[in-house]
């Protein structure tokens, strides 16, 4: 069963922190995670809106153009810089290109068309879940950084066209959770 609880890591008091500086041809996106831990009740977290990227744009124009790439094929995980304020982090912006300090990236697990509601829809709609699972152990350690990636090299720590971006108050990932983060992204 998945509650919305009150996180006693401050992760419940995230709130968006983007600015824009130009318009993005993706409307928006969020990002979600579902959080399971041994002995524990499963939690969801909304970390709210991110960023879409000017790369982002520049991979959606390339598709739309119908290039040769890959769509959105990976999510990657970042710590972020050392000097970063763990509880009161950077805004990204539209130029960002990639995560700060990547340590993970995997494929995404399925994807599905959804309404505005929420629910999945077995036809085309302007909304896209984006799912990716990690399994207990799979990534551990801080986190303060999220990125959805495609096009060539998507694959690649650093490689692919970054497409939304969302720096969030350090969360320390211990050994024992498993987490599925949803990307609803909104064209």
């Amino acid at each position: 069963m998945i509650m919305k609880d009150k996180l006693s890591n401050g992760l419940d008091s995230i709130h968006p922190k983007i600015v824009m500086q130009e318009k993005a041809l993706i409307k928006e996106g969020r990002v979600f995670a579902i959080v399971k831990q041994k002995g524990c009740d499963d939690r969801y977290i909304d970390f709210g809106k991110n960023l879409i990227v000017e790369t982002g744009d520049i991979l959606v124009a390339s598709l739309a153009k119908g290039e040769p790439i890959p769509a959105v094929t990976h999510m990657a995980l970042g710590s972020g810089l050392p000097w970063w304020d763990t509880s009161n982090p950077p805004v990204p912006v539209r130029s960002d290109s990639y995560l700060k300090a990547e340590y993970y990236r995997k494929a995404i697990t399925s994807t599905q068309f959804v309404l505005s509601d929420g629910t999945p829809s077995a036809n085309p709609t302007m909304i896209v879940d984006f799912v990716t699972s990690f399994a207990e152990g799979e990534p551990t350690g801080a986190l303060m950084e999220l990125g959805l990636f495609g096009g060539t090299d998507a694959d690649v720590i650093n490689g692919g066209y970054l497409l939304a971006y969302r720096i969030i108050p350090i969360w320390n990932i211990g050994a024992d959770v498993a987490i599925t983060f949803v990307w609803r992204v909104t064209f």
